[in-house]
């Protein structure tokens, strides 16, 4: 067996400076990353496994070009081009890399890339994924989302953000989402919008000894979309959301009812927080092809 190396492929090119590599994006998503690697392609081999996705298959040719010059000098049938200890190896770079110096910005060529897979990948395929899903989280009250207005939390508050790169409290958020002068309201409604953004990783939070609400680089490059041209994407990106996830999961298969879903609530929490589960479940459902399992929610609560 031969394992497959980087100046096998490319001669010509000089050392890659991986820590350079790494250091523009974000740690926990790089971490996460090498977990898919792990799972997916902890030992793969040409030809048994295929490696290119949506965003690296016009590289195929170049490649198989490349390849076919260095394949003759092989006299290994099988060539494995990644194992256990390239992923061991890669976190060993991750976690020698000091958190601060994590940029979290990745390149405009990156974020473009994500989008168009997004954009391009039917909701179908998504659905599929969930619908088969063994493994549904554990929920608990903080996962149930609530929020007042999904434009507001999937829009509105990564445009505020881009005047404030450097983040916002709850408070502040919420008197510029509603302009309002009662601070424990305006509070609440900055925390429910940036909870909500934050499922869709537009957002995340950085606590000091207070919570500030930060812009993603991913949610920051959204911003240049208006609602309605970015919905099928934030469709796609609310299915993170592990309460929608489970309830879609179950009403895919068949009839489910919402309070079994969340039966840790209180009967009046459930109560308020089904308008707000409803409104996601029928935003992403709305127009497609699985639209009618809608209806096989009963989403009656029955009062104490």
């Amino acid at each position: 067996m031969k394992l497959l190396e980087y100046h096998d492929i490319f001669p010509e090119k000089e050392n890659v400076n991986i820590k350079a590599i790494l250091r523009k994006y974000n740690r926990e998503k790089l971490i996460q990353i090498v977990n898919v690697l792990s799972l997916n392609y902890g030992n793969a081999f040409m030809p048994d496994t295929t490696f290119f996705s949506e965003i690296s298959k016009d590289k195929i040719e170049e490649l198989n070009v490349r390849f076919q010059k260095f394949a003759p000098n092989l006299q290994h049938q099988r060539i494995c081009y990644c194992t256990q200890r390239t992923i061991l190896e890669l976190l060993r770079y991750i976690f020698s890399i000091p958190i601060k110096e994590y940029r979290d910005n990745g390149n405009e060529e990156d974020l473009d890339a994500a989008y168009a897979v997004i954009k391009q990948t039917p909701l179908t395929d998504f659905f599929e994924i969930i619908e088969r899903d063994c493994q549904l989280p554990t929920l608990n009250a903080a996962c149930v989302p609530c929020f007042s207005s999904l434009e507001k939390g999937a829009s509105r508050v990564n445009e505020i953000l881009e005047f404030e790169p450097e983040g916002l409290t709850f408070d502040q958020l919420g008197y510029q989402l509603m302009n309002s002068k009662k601070q424990g309201a305006q509070k609440k409604y900055g925390e429910n919008q940036a909870k909500l953004a934050m499922t869709m990783n537009l957002v995340y939070f950085k606590k000091i000894s207070y919570t500030l609400v930060c812009p993603t680089t991913w949610g920051s490059y959204l911003t240049r979309y208006t609602f309605e041209q970015k919905q099928d994407v934030l469709k796609k990106l609310l299915l993170r959301d592990p309460c929608i996830r489970t309830l879609l999961h179950f009403a895919f298969l068949g009839p489910v009812k919402y309070c079994e879903i969340v039966p840790f609530l209180k009967k009046s929490t459930m109560i308020r927080r089904r308008t707000n589960v409803r409104s996601l479940v029928l935003f992403i459902l709305n127009d497609s092809e699985r639209e009618v399992a809608y209806t096989n929610i009963d989403w009656d609560v029955e009062e104490d």
